[in-house]
């Protein structure tokens, strides 16, 4: 089934606004906002196709869960790169 591309493109969009909220809560050491934003792209990522993000999703969700800051900045950081890629 092929996706939209509105559809598409909304949540390629969501992904840039998870993306601040996924800085700002490591910024502050908020875990549980990190493990929820890593679970719900988690959920949501092979639905579009996108099966390099719920890699990211799991290890952001893990690793939250874990409150394990390094790992999780490297996490954010892969998910940036991602979001990059496909803005770019």
């Amino acid at each position: 089934m092929e996706i939209p591309v509105e559809l598409a493109e909304n949540y390629i969009n969501r992904r840039i606004k998870d993306l601040e909220y996924l800085e700002t809560a490591l910024d502050d050491e908020n875990f549980l906002v990190c493990e929820q934003i890593g679970h719900r792209l988690k959920g949501s990522a092979l639905t579009f196709g996108f099966s390099e993000l719920q890699d990211v999703a799991t290890q952001l969700e893990t690793h939250a869960k874990e409150q394990d800051k390094e790992s999780l900045a490297s996490d954010v950081s892969d998910f940036r790169n991602w979001v990059e890629k496909l803005v770019n």
